[in-house]
C-alpha cells in the first residue's frame, strides 16, 4: 500500500463535497486504486502546501498541511493503520483566497529513532522576507524541539530547504 497526501476537492458523501482541501488516500500498491475504507478528506481547508514522510521505526506517517482558511496554521498530524491522529501546529496566516504564510517545506524521518525533522519557509502577511524554521516532531505528533527560526540574524529571504539526518549522536 501507498499513502498519497495531496490537495483537491472533497469526495462525495463526506459532508464537504466540492470543497478544496487536503486529501489523504491509501492506494493499492499493485493497482494504484484507492482503498476507500482508509484515508481521510479535510485536515486543512484550502490546503496550499502538503508534506509527508514515513518512519519505519514507529510505522507512522507524519503529514503537514498549510491552509489559508481553517486552520491557517502549518498543521502536523500523524497517520497510521488508515487513521489520522494527533495535532501540532505552527501559527501562520491566510486570506481565504490562496495566500498564506508557508511557501515551502520538507519532512524527513529520523532513521535512528521514532522522530521526524521538518523545515519550512514562513513569510509574514505584510510580505516581509521568508524565514526558515525547524522542528523535531515525535511520532505521537508532539514537538520534541522547536519550532525555531534557523537563521534569526540573517537579513533577506531564506527560501527552500531540505533536511536529512546525519546519524545517531551527530
Amino acid at each position: 500500500r501507498y499513502v498519497l497526501h495531496s490537495a483537491g476537492q472533497c469526495r462525495e458523501g463526506n459532508g464537504c463535497a466540492g470543497h478544496q482541501l487536503d486529501i489523504t488516500q491509501v492506494l493499492n500498491a499493485t493497482t494504484g486504486e484507492q482503498i476507500s475504507s482508509e484515508g481521510k478528506d479535510w485536515r486543512a481547508s484550502h490546503s496550499c502546501k502538503q508534506m509527508i514522510a514515513y518512519n519505519s521505526n514507529s510505522s507512522t506517517f507524519l503529514i503537514a498541511n498549510a491552509g489559508d482558511m481553517y486552520p491557517k496554521d502549518l498543521l502536523f498530524g500523524g497517520f497510521a493503520n488508515g487513521k489520522h491522529f494527533g495535532k501540532a501546529a505552527f501559527p501562520s496566516w491566510g486570506n481565504g483566497g490562496g495566500r498564506q504564510g508557508i511557501s515551502q517545506g520538507a519532512i524527513k524521518a529520523d532513521q535512528w529513532s521514532e522522530d521526524f525533522a521538518a523545515v519550512w519557509s514562513y513569510g509574514t502577511e505584510d510580505d516581509g522576507p521568508d524565514k526558515m524554521y525547524f522542528a523535531r516532531i515525535a511520532s505521537n505528533v508532539s514537538f520534541v524541539s522547536g519550532p525555531k527560526q534557523i537563521f534569526p540574524s540573517v537579513n533577506g529571504s531564506e527560501i527552500g530547504g531540505n533536511i536529512a539526518p546525519l546519524g545517531p549522536g551527530r
